[in-house]
């Protein structure tokens, strides 16, 4: 096990312990506060978190309706096909669009952007999921990483990042080498979990309360499967940092539907999720940047 020596950032060595939990510990930078995991997976480990079970059982309320291109339960494909029509608003509709698809899932979204006739390559570090898109959805799947030396793919006019950036270990090389494979003026589209929300701000609140005996709820904010944990405030620097401008940032709450709380819960949470929108509090933003010089 290898135990992270440095910020994911800014590269600084002094951190504190902000969390312990059974197998791992969250770390705060001291310098740029910035989150991150204290272990980095080797390509095994993280493989092995997204096998079979991760899809079909861990998660299988957020992936059931993106395991065949028709489900009963067409909102994911909505869901995709809107940031679709977004990103094309974003890039033009008259041009023949080149999309990689990072942490592609069992690739339900490039599936929908080739029927737009985008022409998608896919990235997905799941073997299960990957079969799942050869199969499935026919969608050029490539079962890795993109830091990978072998993947020699280049010339996109975009990169989407749905919900996979804090799951990649190092964030600086992660953009480096997608800034190297866009074209001039291309974009990364990204959708992430961020900790300035209120969700986790309760979630702490409640260890706190509890005395440090109720941690789940924290620990479902930080996850092993996450390697680093962005704020809006730190995404949007590392980003200018690499060379990329932001051109456009959604506050997004997650869709309640899609996790495993309770129906009854559904009607409080979505007031709970149109303030934090409001406040600039959701559980999620999305954003998108474009490459300058």
């Amino acid at each position: 096990m290898k135990i992270r020596s440095q910020c994911s950032i800014c590269g600084n060595d002094s951190f504190l312990e902000k969390y312990h939990f059974k197998d791992y510990s969250i770390f705060e930078c001291k310098k740029c506060h910035f989150i991150y995991r204290d272990r980095i997976l080797s390509r095994k480990e993280d493989e092995s978190l997204y096998d079979k079970d991760y899809y079909l059982n861990l998660q299988k309320e957020y992936f059931i309706n993106c395991l065949t291109p028709n489900p009963k339960d067409k909102s994911r494909l909505r869901d995709f096909n809107k940031r679709l029509d977004l990103l094309e608003k974003l890039l033009g509709r008259n041009k023949k669009i080149r999309l990689l698809d990072i942490g592609a899932g069992t690739g339900a979204f490039t599936y929908l952007a080739e029927k737009r006739d985008w022409q998608t390559v896919s990235i997905e570090i799941s073997r299960f999921a990957s079969g799942i898109a050869r199969s499935k959805f026919n969608v050029r799947m490539y079962c890795g990483e993109v830091t990978d030396k072998n993947f020699e793919e280049k010339g996109f006019d975009v990169i989407t990042l749905w919900e996979a950036i804090a799951n990649i270990e190092d964030t600086r090389l992660l953009l480096k080498t997608t800034r190297n494979l866009l074209n001039k003026n291309g974009k990364i589209a990204i959708l992430t979990t961020v900790v300035d929300s209120w969700l986790f701000y309760i979630a702490d609140v409640i260890r706190l309360l509890t005395l440090g005996r109720v941690t789940y709820f924290v620990k479902e904010g930080y996850p092993i499967h996450h390697a680093n944990h962005f704020s809006r405030k730190n995404l949007r620097n590392v980003l200018k940092s690499e060379g990329f401008k932001v051109i456009y940032t959604d506050n997004v709450e997650i869709p309640y539907k899609y996790t495993k709380l309770p129906r009854s819960f559904f009607p409080v949470l979505v007031t709970f999720g149109s303030l934090a929108k409001l406040f600039n509090r959701t559980i999620q933003v999305m954003i998108i940047a474009e490459k300058v010089k």
